[in-house]
């Protein structure tokens, strides 16, 4: 099943070949993947509240459709803002398009040496005027001439979660330079 695939990639775990978990028959397997999908979610998104709905009705068929469909969303979600960076950073789309043809995904949202290269660019914009602060559960960024938080975004569960804070900062602060532009 392409599906169990897919989620064993969203859970980052690596399976035997031929082997492709339980995810669609076993709660043991498919509830920490619910978690995830609690933890990834945003109060922005309805993808979440389909798991939810069908968590009520223990069916684990249902559940286990609207995980795969949150994962699918979330993919779209990911490689659309990872794209927005690529253009925020001068990246060519035709670059973007060959490392996409071998690679499966622009890592912005998983790596911190591609996050950080976009968080240091935030700085050195207009001379300095933007403070980028990460700090261990939120993110700021920081109108040095009128001394505004513009952007904040804090960890919702965890520490662990700072690369997600970081990175909904950066997309954050990119869409409304992209409109100050």
């Amino acid at each position: 099943m392409k599906e169990n695939k897919l989620i064993a990639e969203f859970m980052d775990v690596n399976l035997i070949e031929g082997q492709l978990g339980d995810y669609h028959t076993s709660w043991d397997w498919l509830m920490p993947v619910v978690s995830k999908c609690r933890v990834e979610s945003n109060p922005q998104d309805s993808h979440w509240e389909g798991i939810y709905f069908t968590l009520e009705d223990c069916d684990i068929k249902e559940t286990y459709k609207a995980v795969v469909e949150f994962i699918k969303q979330l993919d779209k979600e990911s490689c659309k803002d990872n794209k927005l960076i690529a253009d925020f950073m001068g990246v060519d789309y035709v670059d973007i398009d060959t490392y996409l043809e071998s690679n499966k995904e622009l890592q912005y949202h998983t790596s911190w040496d591609w996050l950080m290269s976009v968080v240091e660019k935030i700085n050195l914009l207009d001379d300095y005027r933007y403070t980028f602060l990460i700090a261990s559960m939120d993110t700021q960024i920081v109108d040095n001439i009128t001394n505004d938080v513009i952007v904040e975004v804090s960890c919702k569960h965890s520490v662990d979660e700072l690369i997600k804070s970081v990175y909904e900062a950066v997309v954050e602060f990119i869409k409304q330079f992209n409109k100050e532009s």
